[in-house]
């Protein structure tokens, strides 16, 4: 996919075989140009009590978004148990590991990518943790609700990461729009329906900025996703005043 820049969507059933007793892992995409580096998508289960690897460093910048089960992130210094809906931000060059320590297997998403940049320039920022339990109760409210989870993030190529979590209500949608960045949205219950796809969570849907894009609207229930907003390196011209995401949401015509 080298020097293309489209949109993608790619789901999951949940249980699925990932070909591993303790640690299993699926690719969902590979190699794609983003705006933060060369991005590729998996989707993985962790076994109780299990651990992919010991403390250790990589070059690569890394997310993970939990789906289901529980995981401790682990550094040399802290500890953190998270919970569904909750994402883990990994800069480079920093020791960390994930152990699975809820009753069942742990079922995530991982988000990694190459920033080709200089070792030098690498660890840019600290990670970031954000449990979802802050987040409700959402399914209480009314209408779509928004809210900036996490902090903005300064990766490696000089790019910036902001994520928000978007509650939609059944029957409501968005109008077409485009964004002044990549659009990477997890889906975490409900559906969404595009105007070239129909998505069920768990979901993974990639919008490239200034592709046009909207939802139509769903039903079967209400959705919630986290949409992670890759904003470009200052040299690409990042252009805030073109953002009319997620503010955009429209309720079905009755």
């Amino acid at each position: 996919m080298t020097g293309q820049r489209k949109f993608w969507v790619r789901s999951v059933t949940m249980g699925q075989d990932t070909g591993a007793d303790a640690l299993g892992m699926t690719a969902l995409i590979r190699d794609y140009p983003g705006l933060m580096g060369s991005l590729s998508v998996y989707y993985g289960t962790l076994s109780p009590g299990q651990m992919p690897h010991e403390l250790h460093i990589h070059s690569e910048e890394e997310i993970e978004v939990l789906l289901s089960g529980e995981l401790e992130v682990i550094s040399p210094d802290k500890t953190m148990r998270i919970g569904p809906g909750s994402y883990h931000y990994q800069p480079p060059g920093l020791p960390h590991t994930i152990r699975s320590v809820g009753v069942d297997a742990a079922t995530f998403f991982l988000l990694r990518w190459s920033p080709s940049v200089p070792d030098a320039a690498l660890a840019l920022s600290k990670p970031v943790i954000f449990d979802a339990a802050s987040m409700a109760p959402w399914e209480l409210r009314s209408g779509i609700q928004i809210q900036p989870v996490g902090t903005v993030v300064a990766l490696a190529n000089g790019s910036r990461l902001e994520v928000i979590a978007v509650a939609w209500p059944e029957h409501s949608g968005s109008r077409p729009h485009t964004d002044p960045y990549d659009a990477l949205t997890i889906l975490l219950r409900g559906r969404w329906a595009g105007q070239c796809y129909d998505s069920r969570a768990p979901s993974v849907v990639y919008f490239p900025r200034g592709v046009p894009h909207g939802y139509s609207p769903v039903s079967g229930g209400p959705s919630l996703a986290l949409c992670f907003k890759f904003y470009p390196p200052a040299s690409l011209g990042a252009d805030d005043d073109a953002d009319q995401h997620a503010l955009d949401a429209v309720p079905k015509a009755s």
